[in-house]
């Protein structure tokens, strides 16, 4: 788990070239780690059910979204906006002006940050998110 929690510190391309290295050195260390460790970019593979539930908290604000997914194609942000509220998919505009990598990873970990909670409140159950692919039978 400490590892994990230096992860969580460290900027988001920082701790993804970390896991990377992990992966290449030691899969089971990779597998454990990657439990506790999670990226903004696992909320936009989550299984539908999940998408589902997280994607139409209330506590999601469109501003923040839209700057957490700048750097993202059209396709993966269209499939998010297609999770939340009707009333929020039609607030939702991209943020046009640019945006320093900091101030996307900040608004990135607003919902990282939000899918803990969910968790810990038992919302959603992120161990399913982050569980390696290769134990599903």
């Amino acid at each position: 788990k400490s590892i994990a929690t230096l992860l969580n510190q460290m900027s988001t391309e920082e701790a993804e070239q970390y896991l990377h290295q992990i992966s290449q050195d030691d899969p089971e260390l990779y597998a454990e780690v990657k439990k506790y460790f999670l990226s903004f970019e696992d909320l936009l593979e989550m299984p539908e059910h999940i998408m589902r539930v997280f994607w139409r908290s209330p506590e999601i604000q469109v501003d923040d979204l839209a700057k957490a997914c700048k750097s993202y194609d059209e396709e993966v942000i269209n499939n998010i906006i297609s999770y939340l509220p009707k009333r929020k998919q039609k607030m939702y505009e991209p943020f046009e002006q640019p945006l320093s990598k900091k101030e996307a990873e900040k608004a990135q970990l607003v919902f990282v940050t939000l899918a803990r909670k969910m968790n810990d409140d038992g919302e959603i159950n992120l161990e399913e998110l982050m569980q390696d692919e290769d134990d599903m039978i």
